[in-house]
This record gives C-alpha cells, sequence and structure tokens, in this order.
C-alpha cells in the first residue's frame, strides 16, 4: 500500500495492492497494521457499499458530531468521479473540493476526515462503491448539501438523484452552522 497525502489536510489517497493472474483479480483495501505504521490511527465500524447506474449522483452527504466519521472509499466495479468538500472552518482548504476518478482498473481507495461532504458520479454503465466509516449512520445526525451549490462544475447537468439529495439545502446555507465549528482539520 502506497499512502499520498494531497493538499487538504487528513485527506489521503491509497494505492491499494493487487494481484492479477489467469483467475482475476486480488485486491487489498484495508490492512491495520499497515495504516497504523503510516500514522493513521483509525477503528472502523461499519462497512457500506451501493450500486449504481450511469448518471447516478450519490451525495453531498456528511454526519454532524458525535457522528461525523472518517471514511474510506473505493470502487470495486465500474468508476465513478469522486469528490470531497471541506467543511472545516480552521482547515486551510475551508470552503475547497477536490475531484479523484476512483475506478476499478486502478485499485485506490480514498481516505476523508471528519468535517468532508461526500458525492460520486458513476461515469461507467455501472458501478459499485464500497465504503468503510468510523463511526455509525445515525439519521439523526445525517446531512449533506446541494450536489451543485458549492462550485464544483460537475461532468453532468442533470444527474439521477435520489428525493433526498434533490433537496439537501445549498452550501451558501448551511455555510453558516454552527456546528460545522466541531469539525477540525
Amino acid at each position: 500500500m502506497e499512502f499520498h497525502s494531497c493538499d487538504f489536510p487528513g485527506v489521503r489517497i491509497i494505492d491499494l495492492p493487487h494481484h492479477t493472474d489467469t483467475r482475476g483479480e486480488f485486491v487489498k483495501l484495508y490492512h491495520d497494521e499497515l495504516y497504523q505504521s503510516s500514522g493513521i490511527h483509525i477503528s472502523f465500524v461499519e462497512d457500506f457499499y451501493s450500486r449504481s447506474t450511469k448518471g447516478v449522483l450519490r451525495g453531498m452527504h456528511f454526519q454532524y458530531a458525535p457522528y461525523a466519521h472518517w471514511k474510506l472509499v473505493t470502487c470495486v466495479e465500474g468508476s465513478v468521479l469522486d469528490i470531497g468538500f471541506d467543511m472545516r472552518t480552521n482547515s486551510p482548504t475551508f470552503g475547497r473540493w477536490f475531484e479523484h476518478q476512483l475506478s476499478s482498473t486502478t485499485p485506490q481507495a480514498i481516505l476523508l476526515p471528519p468535517g468532508f461532504a461526500h458525492g460520486f458520479l458513476t461515469t461507467s454503465d455501472s458501478s459499485t462503491v464500497f465504503y468503510k466509516c468510523s463511526t455509525v449512520q445515525c439519521p439523526q445526525a445525517e446531512a449533506g448539501i446541494m450536489w451543485n451549490s458549492f462550485g464544483f462544475q460537475w461532468p453532468i447537468s442533470n444527474p439521477t438523484l435520489s428525493n433526498r439529495d434533490s433537496s439537501l439545502p445549498p452550501w451558501k446555507t448551511l455555510a453558516r452552522d454552527p456546528r460545522l465549528a466541531d469539525f477540525r482539520a
């Protein structure tokens, strides 16, 4: 595993070890000892995966404290445009976003700290995205921002959204929420 830092404090892009032979491919997503030795001390307590078709946009989601979580995201089938938006008010990258293409053909994962809204757009015919979280899903703490309200120019103007995602508040409204101060860079 190779852990790469980026301009956003706490975010890591991780090249995943994989082996290919006549049977197919084997990929290692997580190995606690390797994460620990790289200075990443996180306990994951819940896993999810989603399946989506081309043009589906899931996001931009997060959870408020005390259920805010680290999230480890990878695409195990197809490809997605993965987006993280920094909402940590004390971060040098507050209010900025990053994008990264995740694909099953290039085994990588993204590690996002608490305080990031996260979402992705399926860019292949279908995708399966797997993620690990450091806290359990808590409906009372779940929140999000409108997908097209924070400055990122998505490569689609009319994505397929859930009812929930299509009714999320815009960033301009949420940016004044005092609970954002609970997120630390």
